[in-house]
């Protein structure tokens, strides 16, 4: 896609670096929108005469420029042509900037607001700068209309994927006559490019002060996140301890055989209640003594926490179960089921498995019973 043949202007984007540093950049465009023609708008941001300027956009909007490649880092922006030179800046690849002073071996470039040598090891110029800036940077278009039509093909009669409206901005895949081919809901799509500003976003250097800055309002935005996350768990424990202490499960446990904490019994009754909340007391006294038979069992692992949470076998773990266990079981009969089966009530005795009807294959198991909405079974 060539785009290139335009005026340059100034925008702003984003490297990534680990960090998010923000950047001026080049933006080379092209307004569909507008009604002058491409001469005229270079003529007018330019002082040269109308040859020069035409001779200008024939050659390349790069000539004079250069860009940064084949770095595994930065390539770093001296104030004098030496690398014992005082560090002002960094270009990372991908950045551009004005050639000012081109020498053999050190390049004085003007690149965001850094003015510095830089070794031409890094470089690209002119129409090579311009190809690599073609196969590296991404070209992005955004809607100048209301509302506008995103169609399968680039073709007025072509079938409608949808809408894009005003302001939105998309990832451009091609350009095909009077359409633009663009990434749009995981397919492409094809926009009028006359609706479209389509402009190419090429980074530029950042300072070392700049940098610097950047580092330090990152790690502060993580300390704020972790902070906040500290604060939620902090919140979430006291519901969940609150919720613990509501259940009441420490008089079952004195005289239940099984050696668990308070805490693994309120887990047990949130499973239940997940699984089972809207069974009846006979479906919810079934799955707390599933959890039961699987521990006695041991296949599972030896505590509660164990089997809840083995790999792939209960749906609900995860957020499910999550907000469960900060909220607390929906009824009494939940936290009555598993004191039951903590106290040797069980309905399910030779079973370790359960399954929803709808979905089972009893033909496939050594033995099974029905309870509510599910089947209870022994494996062949």
């Amino acid at each position: 896609m060539n785009l290139l043949n335009t005026r340059l202007m100034l925008g702003i984007a984003s490297i990534a670096l680990g960090i998010s540093l923000m950047m001026s950049t080049y933006v080379f465009a092209t307004n569909s929108n507008s009604k002058a023609s491409e001469k005229e708008l270079v003529i007018a941001d330019s002082v040269a005469t109308e040859k020069d300027v035409v001779l200008l956009v024939e050659k390349s909007p790069f000539m004079n420029k250069c860009m940064v490649t084949n770095i595994d880092q930065f390539a770093p922006m001296y104030d004098t042509p030496a690398d014992t030179g005082v560090l002002l800046g960094k270009m990372y690849v991908g950045a551009c900037g004005d050639v000012l002073e081109k020498g053999d071996t050190w390049t004085k470039v003007s690149s965001g607001s850094v003015v510095g040598y830089v070794n031409n090891s890094y470089l690209v110029f002119d129409a090579a700068a311009e190809a690599f800036a073609n196969q590296t940077c991404k070209w992005i278009a955004t809607v100048n209309a209301d509302a506008l039509n995103v169609r399968s093909a680039p073709d007025q009669t072509a079938g409608v994927l949808g809408l894009v409206y005003s302001g939105e901005t998309y990832d451009v895949l091609s350009s095909e006559g009077d359409w633009i081919s663009i990434q749009y809901e995981g397919q492409s799509g094809y926009i009028a490019a006359s609706y479209l500003s389509v402009v190419q976003q090429i980074t530029t250097a950042v300072s070392v002060e700049e940098e610097a800055a950047a580092i330090a309002a990152e790690q502060a935005r993580q300390a704020a996140i972790a902070a906040e996350q500290t604060r939620i768990a902090a919140e979430n424990e006291a519901k969940i301890q609150a919720q613990v202490a509501r259940c009441d499960f420490g008089s079952t446990l004195a005289s239940s055989s099984y050696a668990i904490s308070e805490r693994d019994a309120y887990l047990m009754a949130c499973l239940v209640d997940c699984e089972a909340g809207y069974e009846n007391y006979d479906g919810k006294l079934a799955v707390a003594n599933i959890l039961l038979n699987r521990l006695s069992g041991g296949y599972y692992g030896n505590t509660i926490e164990s089997v809840v949470y083995a790999k792939n076998q209960f749906s609900v773990v995860g957020v499910t179960l999550s907000n469960k266990l900060i909220n607390g079981p929906r009824t009494d009969e939940t936290i009555q089921a598993v004191k039951d089966a903590l106290l040797g009530n069980n309905n399910v005795p030779e079973y370790s498995n359960f399954i929803s009807y709808k979905i089972a294959n009893t033909d496939s198991y050594a033995a099974w019973i029905q309870i509510g909405a599910h089947i209870f079974y022994r494996r062949a």
